[in-house]
């Protein structure tokens, strides 16, 4: 009997009634003939509620202790939709990460998924049983509780359908799919069918929320066929899958940062040591521009993410003497713009010439940034959305399967 991974995310079981629908749709996978593993997300809000409480007790609480109080939410989702399927008359099973055979590394707040030992889910499922796993954790080999950071539910996922060998991960979340543009925000965004590894991975490390890209990852090394669908609807959604013609879309990642490092020596490696000693820090850069040498020194500008911005601005001051540098600068409360596709002369221009302020821009062959004033960003997604995105989407066959 075939296999299928399906996630919720928090938005999709913010209270009973939504809990109740989830379970309708695991419901209907199993009268359709499969075998079903269910991965949660915490409840609605309930991660922010438990970190604020946390603060208000500790000014830094240890990552470990956070580990602990935060997975108690998925867990929480996890009964809550497992006394569901009960009430439903399916038999179910509510399981924490370490319980599903999640094992992480040893990193507290961000652990990476090292294997996973599927055997109890395995013999619950062979009992008749739907289980349902605590998405976003797993366990130490030193017996620790970790937390995946954030997107961790839906690597649960992906990794859960690999190790099982599923027919296909599904990710249930707000949206019925993978569109041009957020539709929250852009009413004229379109969906696709399916979308390759490779285009969704752009868009989720441009910004778009419907699937992290770890998640796209693993998929993609792990060969997982995901599909994105609404839990309001059930309705098909996207495929994610290899083999898919390049698509074209716009993506918003609203909270972003601007760099601004000046008079840079204009010497062989030393661009590269900035990206290198930011990189072994985990902080992930875009939006890359360099001015012209003048007087054997430029600039050199990118974006990272607003949470990242301190950590990359201590990193680089405390390195100013190594790096031979002449100023720093950061900047906050701004949104990157990212197009996915021919873009001409890049988005700036088309920003430009409708008032936008544009404070960083960046442009390659088939992707064009813009860094624009938080205040700007949704109007700027519309303008990117209309004048490069306005054609048709064509229906896109899926693969072939492979045997």
């Amino acid at each position: 009997m075939a296999i299928l991974v399906q996630k919720f995310g928090g938005s999709s079981l913010a209270n009973g009634e939504k809990i109740r629908r989830a379970a309708g749709l695991s419901l209907s996978a199993v009268r359709q003939g499969f075998q079903v593993v269910v991965v949660v997300s915490a409840q609605g809000d309930l991660t922010d509620q438990l970190l604020t409480q946390a603060g208000e007790l500790c000014r830094a609480p240890s990552p470990r202790e956070l580990d602990q109080l935060l997975s108690a939410g998925e867990q929480m989702s996890a009964a809550l939709f497992a006394m569901a399927l009960e009430e439903f008359g399916a038999p179910a099973v509510s399981l924490t990460g370490w319980q599903a055979g999640i094992l992480t590394g040893r990193t507290h707040q961000n652990a990476s998924i090292q294997t996973v030992r599927p055997g109890r889910i395995l013999a619950e499922l062979n009992q008749g049983k739907i289980a349902v796993v605590a998405g976003f954790q797993g366990i130490s080999a030193a017996g620790e509780v970790t937390t995946l950071g954030r997107g961790g539910s839906d690597i649960t996922a992906v990794a859960l359908a690999a190790a099982l060998k599923g027919e296909r991960c599904q990710i249930y979340t707000d949206v019925d799919g993978v569109y041009t543009a957020d539709p929250r925000l852009v009413p004229t965004a379109r969906r696709f069918e399916a979308i390759g590894y490779d285009d969704m991975l752009a868009l989720a490390k441009a910004g778009a929320q419907v699937l992290h890209s770890r998640s796209v990852e693993l998929a993609q090394k792990s060969a997982v066929e995901v599909e994105v669908l609404s839990s309001q609807t059930g309705a098909p959604g996207t495929k994610v899958v290899a083999g898919c013609p390049p698509v074209s879309a716009a993506a918003r990642e609203e909270r972003s940062a601007l760099v601004e490092i000046e008079g840079l020596p204009d010497r062989p490696g030393a661009v590269f040591r900035v990206f290198s000693l930011l990189g072994a820090k985990g902080i992930e850069v875009d939006a890359i521009a360099q001015s012209p040498a003048q007087e054997s020194r430029r600039k050199v500008a990118f974006s990272v993410g607003e949470g990242r911005m301190a950590a990359a601005q201590s990193l680089l001051e405390s390195a100013r003497g190594e790096l031979g540098y002449q100023s720093l600068a950061a900047s906050s409360g701004l949104s990157k713009i990212t197009l996915l596709g021919e873009c001409g002369e890049g988005i700036a221009p088309s920003l430009e010439d409708r008032g936008i302020p544009v404070l960083l821009s960046s442009q390659g062959k088939r992707r064009s940034c813009a860094l624009v004033p938080r205040e700007n960003s949704v109007a700027a997604l519309e303008a990117v959305h209309r004048d490069f995105l306005t054609g048709e989407v064509p229906q896109r066959e899926l693969p072939a399967a492979q045997s």
